[in-house]
């Protein structure tokens, strides 16, 4: 694979022409030359340096990695008299490699179903700097894994800044910390695949209106208990006013058994849809967990369950059926207690 890069400096336009290709034995000396000019001997050190490599690899485990690591890229820089200059690499490996962090691959396994492209080490020598190397080494695993998810893990603390924006640019999300037993935190960084982000809108899609309709359900429900309720409240105010006077034929305490049944009704009725209601809310949250969650996994998406996540509109559903049925109880014992004086 080969590309053009243009750079230029002050007058000057220069195009460099990079070539990726699979590691070999033989490259493995200047790949470890350049893995210990970048790596990271203190946490003092970092202050120097641009970037840095925490991982102290040696000419042993690069041999082993070009065996085993899936991924192991090198970039030639073509020189004026025709040679290639190994200016930077890029080892990566699935998830469920041996090779991958135990921290990662637990993590990386139990959330997702597939496989991920684990990023190890991306390096580009000094005097290579600030030519756009290191996102190229990165397009050129993404175009070779372009169906796969691809996961970094990204040290915190000291800070490495130009790892986290190229990640960043290239559409990583933090999705997980965590602090291994080198003591450096860090902080996992995942792209989900082409296809998997056409499947992720689809069912964020779906999920969505999924959450809307049960939200409007619920509201639904409870305007339908307002409308019973209002209905209730003016035969109560109808049977008050009939109550105050006696009608022949019937018995002088039709009035209170009147009332009472209608009260009981009431919070009979305030009961169930308070139960219906509360069922409701929690199939909500279920789908708004479902939509946070799928949004948590595409980049850049935070919309209906964003704005809507401490929304305070679930205590109000829950709570009006509620206050009407402790109004009916409280009616209730009113009449009770006009009855008995």
């Amino acid at each position: 694979m080969t590309e053009e890069t243009p750079t230029s400096t002050r007058s000057t336009s220069v195009t460099r022409r990079y070539r990726f290709e699979r590691a070999r034995a033989d490259q493995i000396p200047r790949i470890v030359e350049i893995a210990r000019q970048l790596r990271l001997r203190s946490p003092e050190d970092s202050h120097s340096r641009e970037s840095f490599l925490v991982s102290g690899f040696e000419q042993e485990t690069y041999e082993r990695l070009i065996h085993h690591a899936e991924h192991f890229w090198v970039a030639l820089e073509r020189q004026p008299d025709g040679s290639d200059h190994l200016a930077g690499f890029l080892v990566a490996y699935a998830s469920t490699s041996k090779l991958a962090a135990p921290w990662v691959r637990t993590y990386l396994i139990q959330r997702y179903a597939v496989p991920t492209v684990i990023v190890k080490q991306i390096a580009v020598a000094p005097e290579a700097r600030r030519r756009g190397l290191a996102r190229r080494l990165y397009e050129n695993l993404l175009h070779q894994t372009r169906e796969q998810r691809v996961a970094a893990a990204i040290v915190l603390d000291p800070p490495n800044r130009p790892s986290e924006a190229l990640h960043r640019r290239l559409g990583f999300k933090r999705v997980y910390d965590h602090v291994p037993a080198d003591g450096f935190p860090r902080a996992l960084y995942v792209r989900e695949s082409a296809c998997e982000e056409k499947t992720l809108a689809q069912q964020y899609e779906m999920a969505n209106l999924l959450y809307m309709h049960e939200d409007q359900l619920n509201w639904n429900k409870l305007r339908s208990l307002l409308w019973v309720t209002a209905a209730l409240f003016s035969v109560f105010g109808f049977l008050w006013q009939q109550g105050q006077r006696a009608i022949p034929g019937l018995p002088a305490d039709y009035g209170f058994f009147a009332l009472l049944g209608l009260c009981l009704l009431g919070l009979l009725i305030s009961i169930g849809y308070a139960i219906a209601i509360h069922s409701g809310v929690r199939y909500l949250m279920n789908r708004k967990n479902s939509v946070c969650d799928i949004e948590d996994r595409m980049r850049g998406v935070h919309t209906v369950a964003l704005s809507q996540r401490k929304a305070p509109t679930a205590y109000v559903l829950q709570s009006l059926p509620i206050a009407l049925g402790l109004l009916w109880a409280a009616a209730i014992l009113g009449i009770l207690f006009l009855k008995r004086g």
